[in-house]
């Protein structure tokens, strides 16, 4: 629970110190609290975010794929998670600082126009309701940490699950996409799988851009998407 929410519910700062010092509430950092004897992890820190903060914080890329079931590359413990907002949405210092258990990266990007609400999907996480990215936005999020932190060959065989993505979503996800480097990759990725649905795109209407994107360092160029990819996906 945040100071504001509880504020919202007549619990001012004075009753807040007082309930803290009866032992009825615990800090979890500045600015939210927990009952006594809780255990609180990232993901009930992500809910306080959407649902009290309103903010659009949200499990994605590796991490969301992980939590539908469509990774088994990704898993979900000290390795650490994905989280993605926009850009200009700052984490409250009570989350940033918390010693969570796993390793918890926020990105705010840009790198999206328009509203991406519809693009979300549920997941229930013990008694609470999270939003988190849709496969299709979850894989597009992923990469954008490629190659930095994401392994072109791992983003592959990420891709070879994805058969059942659904091409109006993927579509209109490409379209929305900002980022050159992403949509290149993903159309590749998408091509070397041979997915079904990868013929349902109507690659005509994306902005590609123009010019050689080097992905990858010592990588073989596609000529196709003009994007240096690694040479085993090449054959």
């Amino acid at each position: 629970m945040t100071a504001v929410y509880l504020q919202k519910r007549g619990i001012s700062p004075a009753l807040r110190r007082r309930y803290v010092d009866s032992n009825w509430l615990e800090s979890v950092g500045r600015g939210a609290y927990k009952r006594p004897g809780d255990s609180v992890d990232w993901l009930g820190g992500v809910h306080t975010l959407q649902t009290q903060l309103k903010m659009t914080v949200h499990p994605g890329g590796k991490t969301a794929l992980a939590l539908k079931g469509s990774s088994h590359f990704v898993p979900l413990g000290p390795a650490g998670a994905f989280l993605f907002g926009k850009r200009g949405d700052r984490l409250p210092k009570w989350f940033t600082e918390y010693h969570w258990p796993e390793k918890v990266l926020y990105k705010p990007t840009a790198l999206f126009e328009g509203d991406l609400s519809k693009y979300m999907t549920d997941h229930k996480h013990k008694e609470l309701g999270i939003r988190i990215a849709s496969r299709e936005l979850a894989f597009l999020e992923m990469l954008y940490h490629l190659p930095a932190r994401q392994g072109f060959m791992e983003a592959f065989s990420i891709m070879e699950n994805l058969a059942t993505l659904r091409p109006k979503v993927v579509q209109k996800l490409l379209e929305m996409c900002r980022s050159v480097k992403v949509k290149r990759l993903f159309l590749f990725l998408a091509q070397r799988a041979e997915h079904p649905w990868f013929k349902k795109l109507n690659t005509a209407d994306l902005d590609l851009g123009k010019g050689k994107r080097m992905i990858i360092k010592h990588g073989v160029l596609d000529k196709t998407y003009a994007i240096t990819v690694p040479k085993e996906l090449t054959g």
